[in-house]
């Protein structure tokens, strides 16, 4: 991730760990509780059931990628299965989310 978009990223995660009530922050806490990668399509049933979202596909989407609006890269897409971006677990890892 080149140096500019890391900063930004890390600074939104930031902002999500103090609240604890956005989308982002539980859909970060349901990938680090699951401890490993899941499906595309796993991951965005259990963020409508834990957000009430309407489209988790949608929320997965936005946190794979810093483009246009979207939340910013915080997940990956590895073959399918969908983890923690590399470079940012470490910081991930300093937050507590629920």
């Amino acid at each position: 991730m080149p140096p500019d978009e890391l900063r930004s990223v890390i600074a939104k995660i930031r902002r999500w760990a103090t609240k604890p009530d956005t989308i982002a922050h539980r859909t970060i806490g349901l990938v680090i509780r699951a401890q490993v990668p899941q499906t595309r399509q796993r991951l965005a049933r259990a963020i409508e059931e834990s957000t009430g979202s309407s489209n988790g596909s949608g929320v997965v989407a936005s946190l794979l990628t810093s483009k246009g609006n979207a939340y910013g890269r915080v997940l990956i897409d590895r073959d399918g299965m969908i983890g923690l971006h590399p470079d940012v677990a470490d910081e991930l890892g300093r937050h507590h989310w629920s």
